[in-house]
């Protein structure tokens, strides 16, 4: 699994459409079944870098 890879030293990068950084955290989770999501938890707090959320504006011409 990608968490897998992370924990042994790959880099994982990933894409999930969320409108900031503490729901993606929060979408991971919950990828997981709800026994297992604890052991989850502590997997991606060790093993978890950086989250990039960004948003796009629209232009001042509103195109």
């Amino acid at each position: 699994t990608a968490m897998l890879a992370a924990e042994t030293g790959h880099l994982v990068l990933t894409t999930l459409h969320t409108k900031e950084a503490t729901e993606t955290v929060q979408r991971i989770l919950a990828t997981f079944p709800d026994d297992g999501r604890n052991g989850a938890r502590v997997q991606l707090a060790a093993c978890l870098r950086a989250v990039v959320s960004q948003r796009l504006i629209p232009r001042a011409g509103g195109a």
